[in-house]
């Protein structure tokens, strides 16, 4: 979520903005060089206080409007705190603080291609032809120095991974992950429902570090017998399987 809504100015450029009114195209100057470019405000109107755009990722058709508002004042103590909202759902409007060692977002949705959000994320090309549509929403989500505290639901539908060398592209069906709770760590399970393998295990958010996944996976049972034996294969290049045909992934390994 940050990369497209942490549109920092510096401090020379908030001193003047307090001043005067700077256009809303300057968050897409600050969105591109907090993403690499991968990330662009487009037909920017208004103010970099209040104003509204369409959100583009380069390389996909991901084309979102989005509307901003910015506090002032706490930029004088480093602090970004503000409300955005996305044009198919107006009436929903979510709230973010950016500061010194904290993280706040709540009420926040936000819907988009799987290969659109892999893409502004600048994941492995091998991934970036992933299938489906991605959703989450958060009721809150708070990261200070010390812990976290979250709640908040992801489903990946229709999902799909690229096939590799003559496997065909494999069908993981729609996926869920729920993350709720307080600590440095916070876990949730993570499962599937359809597609072509069976997806059991836990989502894990790191106050300091990177998220974990780690699941259990193998063919689904009563599918194609030829098509299950060659989705055993490719798991098995991931590691052994358990008794019941499971191999377990995770991520970073």
């Amino acid at each position: 979520m940050r990369p497209w809504v942490t549109v920092v100015c510096g401090v020379v450029l908030i001193a003047v903005a307090l001043i005067v009114e700077a256009p809303a195209s300057v968050a897409d100057w600050r969105v591109g060089a907090m993403t690499g470019d991968r990330l662009h405000i487009a037909n920017a109107s208004g103010t970099l206080w209040n104003g509204s755009g369409d959100l583009v990722a380069s390389g996909s058709d991901l084309q979102r409007h989005i509307a901003w508002q910015l506090e002032r004042w706490p930029l004088l103590r480093g602090e970004l705190r503000g409300t955005l909202a996305m044009e198919a759902d107006a009436d929903r409007v979510g709230n973010f603080v950016f500061g010194h060692d904290k993280v706040e977002l709540e009420g926040f949705e936000l819907a988009m291609p799987m290969e659109a959000l892999l893409r502004a994320a600048g994941a492995p090309a091998i991934i970036t032809s992933a299938g489906g549509d991605f959703d989450i929403h958060i009721d809150r989500f708070i990261q200070d120095a010390d812990a976290l505290d979250v709640a908040l639901a992801m489903q990946w539908r229709n999902a799909s991974l690229p096939g590799l060398g003559p496997f065909a592209r494999v069908m993981l069906g729609d996926l869920r992950a729920e993350l709720s709770g307080r600590g440095h760590e916070v876990s949730g399970p993570l499962g599937n429902t359809g597609g072509e393998v069976e997806i059991d295990g836990t989502v894990t958010a790191v106050g300091d570090g990177t998220p974990r996944v780690e699941a259990k996976v193998r063919a689904r049972p009563g599918i194609d017998r030829e098509r299950a034996s060659a989705l055993a294969f490719a798991l098995s290049t991931l590691g052994p399987a358990d008794s019941e045909g499971r191999v377990r992934v995770a991520w970073p390994r």
